[in-house]
């Protein structure tokens, strides 16, 4: 190493390896001299890395340091440039001769006692090192088990700067680290059972979940819209192998003490004052955003049009293309968002518009306002708006057995297994991401629902996107019906829930 140690900084979800260079200087004393679009937290090294090579025993030179981090036109963020620097400052003044072969990568954190403390993102730089062919990985001992998801590379765990010297120097043998059994599940997935009455808003659940199709819940205050979303992830299957590794992999990006694969579907709800960069991603260090975090998952926005209107505009690319390409000063990224949305909104400011009981008080100005918060194209790409009415008290209070989750995942299941016969080999994986041939292909119509449909675009005025949509919610009702022909009853179910949405007539 000598000289010259490899770390690395994040963009986005990926990492971009840096090569740390060391210089002694004559002249001044004492000038630590820090290079290469170093960012804050970066530039704050300084301190911390001649304090823990200190407290670990080692001497800091007492000659000028010019230290370079190359490339020099890449923004270098975050803390985890601390070890690759220290070694290197170590390598070149003569304090440590590497004899351990290959190319190795280091990543970590440094306390002022010379403790490595994990970092964000080890996940996506072993992924990164095992591409750029590095022979193995120094990691914080705590993250390791993180960053050894990525089969391929050697992770060896270090807890202290002195540890890690000594390893690259050959003094001491340390088994790479092995992947967590673990599985970063995130909240329990409740059951459906929990809810009293509103069949057909399970019904609605279960296709959203078989096609994974954006659902838009509609109804007052108290009637479950909040509780049936939280449900829903119990009717998703499990990720698959890539899935969650892809989804640990973001996972790791913004928490540092993930550790295993993830076995469920994530499920995000945001908060409605959160900012469209916190919801699609950006800022200045290329942060991933909610429907980020949300991929291969349910992104859930609860009071819907409460959004700010440009958070809300912003998810219209996105819910098409699958991703997010964000660019900023410090660069451009193309960042995943393969997600079910799930949204839920009063159907006026009050709440109570068509309550059975409960008067609204909302100027029908007002709920105009309110309804075209949302607006037609964005309201135009969502598949499936069902209204969820209050229910009942004599219900509500009703004993009985009551439709689980897992009676609704079981149906759930078999519709997947169905597409997955029919999309084997293809890109496409659900009916939601079919594609004009695929539609052509496996959503043809009878004369009796061709004619249906012919009459309710008409009569609604839906746009060319609404109608291919239609016809991916029809094929999924007919999955989950186990046909493999499309009836009316599919088409007229899907048409139905395009008339619930807000606007249309």
């Amino acid at each position: 190493m000598g000289h010259t140690v490899f770390g690395a900084t994040l963009l986005g979800i990926d990492a971009r390896p840096v090569e740390v260079e060391v210089r002694i200087l004559g002249g001044q004393m004492g000038k630590f001299l820090l290079g290469g679009l170093p960012g804050a937290a970066v530039r704050e090294s300084r301190d911390r890395v001649k304090a823990a090579i200190g407290a670990s025993g080692f001497r800091f030179p007492r000659q000028s340091l010019l230290v370079h981090l190359a490339p020099g036109d890449l923004r270098k963020e975050g803390p985890l440039l601390d070890l690759p620097i220290a070694l290197c400052i170590l390598g070149a003044s003569d304090q440590l001769a590497v004899t351990r072969p290959g190319r190795m990568l280091a990543l970590g954190e440094l306390a002022l006692d010379g403790r490595v403390r994990e970092v964000r993102g080890a996940l996506s730089i072993a992924a990164m090192a095992r591409r750029q062919g590095f022979d193995g990985l120094l990691a914080p001992a705590g993250g390791s088990s993180q960053a050894a998801l990525a089969n391929g590379i050697p992770a060896y765990g270090v807890s202290s700067l002195t540890e890690a010297a000594a390893f690259l120097g050959g003094h001491l043998e340390l088994d790479a680290a092995r992947p967590s059994d673990a599985a970063e599940d995130g909240e329990t997935d409740d059951d459906l059972a929990d809810v009293r009455g509103q069949e057909e808003a399970k019904e609605a659940l279960a296709v959203a979940a078989a096609g994974r199709h954006n659902l838009l819940l509609i109804g007052p205050p108290g009637s479950g819209k909040t509780m049936l979303a939280r449900r829903m992830r119990a009717l998703l299957p499990d990720l698959t192998e890539e899935e969650s590794l892809e989804c640990a992999r973001i996972l790791s990006v913004v928490d540092a003490g993930c550790r295993g694969r993830l076995r469920r579907p994530p499920f995000r709800a945001p908060h409605h004052t959160t900012s469209p960069a916190a919801l699609v991603g950006g800022g200045p260090l290329l942060r991933p955003g909610e429907i980020t975090l949300a991929h291969h998952g349910i992104l859930f926005l609860d009071e819907f049009p409460e959004f700010p209107r440009n958070a809300i505009e912003a998810l219209r690319q996105p819910l098409e293309d699958r991703v997010v390409t964000v660019t900023r000063a410090a660069g451009t990224v193309t960042l995943p968002a393969d997600i079910c949305l799930v949204a839920a909104m009063n159907p006026c400011p009050c709440g109570y518009r068509g309550h059975r009981a409960v008067p609204c008080r909302c100027p029908e100005a007002a709920v105009q306002r309110y309804t075209q918060r949302i607006s037609g194209p964005m309201l135009d790409r969502l598949d499936l708006c069902i209204e969820v009415p209050a229910v009942d008290i004599q219900q509500l209070l009703e004993p009985g057995a009551r439709q689980s989750s897992a009676d609704l995942a079981e149906r759930v299941r078999r519709a997947r297994a169905f597409q997955q016969r029919r999309f084997h080999g293809l890109a496409t994986t659900c009916n939601a991401r079919m594609r004009p041939r695929e539609i052509e292909e496996h959503c043809a119509l009878d004369p009796p629902a061709h004619s249906l449909l012919v009459r309710a675009a008409q009569r609604l005025s839906l746009t060319a996107r609404a109608v291919t949509r239609v016809l991916r919610v029809a094929r999924t009702v007919a999955d989950l019906r186990g046909a493999e022909e499309i009836a009316s009853s599919d088409v007229a179910f899907a048409v139905s829930c395009r008339a619930s949405l807000p606007g249309v007539e």
